[in-house]
């Protein structure tokens, strides 16, 4: 049933409209011609098309609504059809039928706003419960207790975020509680002085330096290629590294010498000496250099991470700690 109306901007009426409250399931609407009673029907048939109107229904159950008007009129029947017509005998134990069902539905309806209303007195009954219970607990256990436990209350400082401790305590930790004298003196104990914070120690990695000092190459004579005829003269005077950097200079096309800046390099001593500094040289060097880089890049993380533990770790006891990580760290 429709318990009252808002008609708003449509036809006749303007943005103030008209509400029409308090209807009954019989309720008869007069007027003067314009005055806006055909609109009504036909917003009532058709209240989703006017955003600005509204129908409340009883118990917020809307039902399916028919009109009779014009509009019903031009979409249901034909200028030529007769002026009487059949629309057929319903049986009567299809109408039996139909009144059953109808029973049946309005027992359903009738369930559901019950149920629908015993739901709202539970929630109403919990809420109530709810704000009962967050009295009790704010002001009979945090505020008559906090002069002894406020610290270990940080967080709960609001009413809301208290009880949601306190529940969470409860749901996985509810043990035998303890005497509140055992408590006061526990609290005592952790709670009379300010925690020191300590930084957590950072893990050192030697890893890195242990298998970069235990590479073979290491232990393996880099030198060219031996049997070319300037190798030995190469190896007596133990400067191929000096060679390998001068070989660098020797520009193509010219026959300038880069050490001795006389023109005495020709094509055959060219050949030679590209051919001593051969390609497996060139890589066993490339190696070198790289792990160097990277031992010295491990090295400065290293030193890294120790300076910032020591500038962490303040106190003498953190100190000593530092000092026996070092000891064993090198130890190993």
């Amino acid at each position: 049933m429709i318990k009252s109306l808002s008609i708003r901007n449509i036809a006749t009426f303007n943005n103030d409209g008209i509400n029409i409250n308090n209807l009954k399931q019989i309720n008869i609407i007069y007027g003067a011609n314009g005055s806006g009673k055909s609109t009504i029907g036909k917003a009532i048939a058709n209240i989703e098309s006017y955003d600005q109107s509204s129908i409340s229904w009883e118990n917020e159950r809307p039902m399916e609504v028919l009109a009779y008007n014009k509009e019903f009129c031009k979409n249901n029947f034909l200028e030529q059809m007769p002026g009487v017509f059949t629309l057929g005998e319903a049986s009567t134990a299809a109408l039996a039928e139909i009144e059953r069902k109808q029973e049946e539905l309005q027992k359903i309806t009738n369930n559901g706003l019950n149920y629908k209303s015993e739901i709202d007195k539970q929630e109403i009954a919990i809420q109530t419960e709810n704000k009962t219970f967050s009295e009790f607990a704010w002001n009979n256990i945090l505020k008559k207790y906090e002069r002894w436990f406020s610290k270990s209350t940080i967080g709960a400082g609001t009413k809301d975020r208290f009880i949601e401790k306190l529940l969470t305590a409860y749901q996985h930790e509810h043990s035998k509680p303890l005497p509140i004298d055992e408590l006061k003196k526990r609290a005592s104990v952790l709670l009379a002085q300010q925690p020191l914070r300590i930084e957590p120690y950072i893990l050192i990695d030697n890893n890195i330096l242990v298998s970069i000092e235990v590479d073979t190459i290491w232990e393996k004579i880099i030198i060219g290629k031996q049997d070319i005829d300037i190798a030995k003269l190469i190896s007596e005077l133990k400067n191929s590294d000096w060679v390998n950097q001068g070989v660098k200079y020797m520009k193509d096309g010219s026959d300038i010498c880069p050490f001795c800046q006389q023109h005495t390099i020709t094509d055959t001593f060219r050949v030679k000496i590209n051919g001593f500094f051969d390609e497996v040289y060139k890589q066993d060097i490339s190696k070198v250099n790289k792990r160097f880089e990277e031992y010295k890049n491990a090295v400065d993380i290293l030193t890294n991470s120790l300076e910032h533990l020591i500038e962490t770790q303040k106190n003498k006891r953190n100190l000593l700690s530092i000092l026996l990580i070092l000891i064993l760290f090198y130890l190993l």
